[in-house]
């Protein structure tokens, strides 16, 4: 479980239009291997490329502290896989 995790908070980590491909990533069934080991969340999310993107999120009691994607985005805010995950994360439970 990730501390204070809302759609709220994803929106003000992102771009809109990130937020808006990562629901569509969620709602497709993208994410994958959702797992949460101490104080890390690892997942895989299909994309365009042949092989799944990796996703780490690191948390502690007071939320999310840094999250990195294997994808080359490097622009404003979480790319779209990092969001599909929290989105993810929202609604199902972690292993």
């Amino acid at each position: 479980m990730i501390p204070n995790l809302s759609e709220a908070m994803i929106r003000r980590h992102t771009t809109g239009r990130s937020f808006e491909r990562g629901q569509h990533y969620c709602r497709a069934g993208a994410v994958s291997s959702l797992i949460q080991r101490g104080n890390v969340l690892w997942a895989q999310v299909e994309g365009t490329e042949a092989a799944p993107y990796r996703i780490r999120i690191w948390v502690d009691s007071g939320g999310i502290k840094s999250a990195s994607c294997s994808c080359l985005y490097d622009y404003e805010g979480w790319c779209k896989h990092i969001v599909a995950t929290l989105i993810d994360c929202l609604y199902q439970p972690i292993n």
